[in-house]
């Protein structure tokens, strides 16, 4: 597809969910999507599995990072906030994907199964990977601290005022919250360590759930993660 049939696909689906004039986008916006898609395109070629130089409008995936980059550069080149909240509202309604069009997303992330994520407003640091189904957010206006390298997978999500470090992870279904001592899941009674408790190695991934919660004291969800190994990104040495 042709940057100018990308302009004009896109125009009939914001014109399909939201029927008010001008149906299509002016000549402006359409630069502007130029801007977008180079920031697209840095984006996919660090992506280790996706072809470098290819963005497909079908690749879910590639859409919802697209959709927030052209909002996001609506914004940040025209502080157009109707036609900036009707493609963050677009990128919600098709890809299930919550950041708001005034974030600012890294030129280098990964988004993997775009459903139920959602992203405060905050900094988002380079080589961030994240699933479906996670949440950063705020408590109480407190926001968290990322560093590169984060991977965020399904379910998971950080609302603490507390810097995560790199390599890290968030492992499935795992909540940091502020109110709770790192390792203490919501319900469910920490054990007593015992004196042969050794924290996890960076190879070693216990089963983290209400069901296995014998974990060493001062153990935090946030686990290091081997070296680029489960990072979906190319990151340079």
């Amino acid at each position: 597809m042709t940057r100018d049939g990308l302009a004009d696909y896109l125009a009939r689906q914001l014109d399909h969910f939201f029927p008010m004039a001008p149906p299509r986008l002016a000549p402006a916006s359409r630069a502007i999507m130029g801007e977008a898609l180079g920031r697209l395109n840095r984006c996919i070629n660090a992506v280790k599995m996706w072809p470098q130089d290819r963005f497909h409008y079908l690749h879910s995936e590639q859409n919802t990072i697209f959709l927030a980059y052209l909002a996001n550069t609506v914004w940040r080149n025209r502080q157009d906030a109707t036609l900036a909240t009707k493609l963050f509202y677009l990128n919600k309604t098709l890809n299930g994907f919550h950041c708001f069009y005034d974030t600012d997303l890294p030129d280098r992330f990964f988004v993997g199964h775009s459903l139920g994520i959602v992203l405060v407003r905050l900094k988002y640091p380079e080589y961030f990977a994240i699933y479906q189904n996670c949440t950063v957010g705020k408590n109480h206006g407190a926001a968290p601290t990322l560093e590169e390298g984060i991977v965020m997978y399904p379910g998971s999500g950080h609302h603490r005022r507390l810097p995560c470090r790199r390599p890290q992870l968030y492992r499935a279904r795992l909540f940091s919250d502020r109110r709770r001592q790192p390792g203490q899941l919501p319900g469910v009674q920490r054990p007593t360590a015992s004196p042969s408790s050794r924290p996890p190695s960076r190879t070693s991934w216990p089963t983290c759930s209400v069901s296995n919660p014998r974990l060493p004291i001062g153990f935090s969800w946030c686990l290091p993660a081997p070296d680029g190994a489960l990072c979906p990104l190319r990151r340079p040495l």
